[in-house]
This record gives structure tokens, C-alpha cells and sequence, in this order.
């Protein structure tokens, strides 16, 4: 099974979109103090030097301003060839 199809399957996701190099994803009403965790593994295919930080962002669907932000950095090192 795929990582989006084991997303897709994951607690409290509602439905799982890909398109325009973007993964999107809606889930069901969140409840405070539940924390909940998902991973999404990604395959790079072509290398890239100074590859960088990806933003992470979640809002509420029926409230944007109630949004939060932050970057991802691929933990990685380059194999110098």
C-alpha cells in the first residue's frame, strides 16, 4: 500500500488530494488535547542542490484565519559523486 493510500486510511482524515505538486489534506473536527500524528512519505526523484525548507500549513476550512505555519527540512545528506 502506498504512503497516500495509508493516509487516506488514517484516523481522522477525511479525504486526500494531490495536485499541483501539493498534497492536501482535510480532516475531521479535531478535539483539544487529542494529539493525533501522520506521516506521508515522499520519494525524491530527481536530485536538487540547495534544496529548500518546505512550508506546512493548517487552517480551518470553514475559518482561514485560524491558521497555523511552519517548514519542513529534509534531513539529509548529499552523496558528492
Amino acid at each position: 500500500m502506498g504512503s497516500l493510500s495509508q493516509l487516506r486510511a488514517a484516523r481522522l482524515v477525511d479525504h486526500v488530494e494531490q495536485k499541483d505538486n501539493h498534497v492536501l489534506m482535510y480532516l475531521q473536527e479535531l478535539q483539544r488535547g487529542v494529539a493525533i500524528n501522520h506521516s506521508l512519505e515522499l520519494k525524491q526523484e530527481l536530485p536538487v542542490q540547495n534544496l529548500k525548507p518546505a512550508v506546512i500549513k493548517i487552517y480551518d476550512y470553514y475559518q482561514p484565519s485560524d491558521q497555523a505555519e511552519t517548514e519542513y527540512s529534509y534531513p539529509c545528506a548529499v552523496d558528492k559523486v
